[in-house]
């Protein structure tokens, strides 16, 4: 689970391609109503650190944020600690917190990982495999490539 949108509210749970996950995370999500409506969707973000998670076949889930100034401030001279905002702080962590013990204090898995046949199918289907390619991070060979 990563935070790593910047300062904003979280707003969402991106599964990383776990389509299989978003009912169980909805009813999660529902009773989250004090924090807003959480949307829960498969989005796969590699633009954060869910990728590797994701790669592994295990559900990369980002916590998706509102931070749309973000862009012009990430890992530049003024993302300083002085641009947090105390009280989006103290909620993002509780949202966070909350949902890693949801999943911690379940009496089951809320997922097992996938085969690589199964991951490697799902990034050609959510067209992530070319730009993994593209920078040499497709771990997969030609598993989910069309037959020749």
């Amino acid at each position: 689970m990563i935070l790593d949108n910047g300062q904003g509210p979280v707003v969402g749970f991106q599964l990383g391609g776990r389509a299989d996950l978003i009912p169980e995370v909805q009813k999660f999500a529902a009773s989250l109503q004090a924090f807003g409506d959480l949307k829960v969707d498969d989005d796969v973000e590699f633009g954060t650190d869910t990728g590797p998670f994701i790669l592994a076949g295990l559900p990369g889930i980002n916590l998706d944020q509102d931070s749309p100034d973000y862009k012009y401030t990430h890992h530049s001279p003024v993302d300083t600690f002085d641009k947090v905002q105390a009280d989006i702080l103290d909620r993002d962590a509780t949202v966070m917190a909350l949902t890693a013990f949801w999943i911690a204090d379940r009496p089951q898995r809320l997922a097992s990982p996938w085969p690589q046949e199964k991951t490697a199918q799902m990034l050609v289907d959510k067209h992530q495999d070319t730009v993994l390619k593209l920078f040499g991070l497709w771990p997969f060979g030609n598993l989910g490539s069309a037959p020749q």
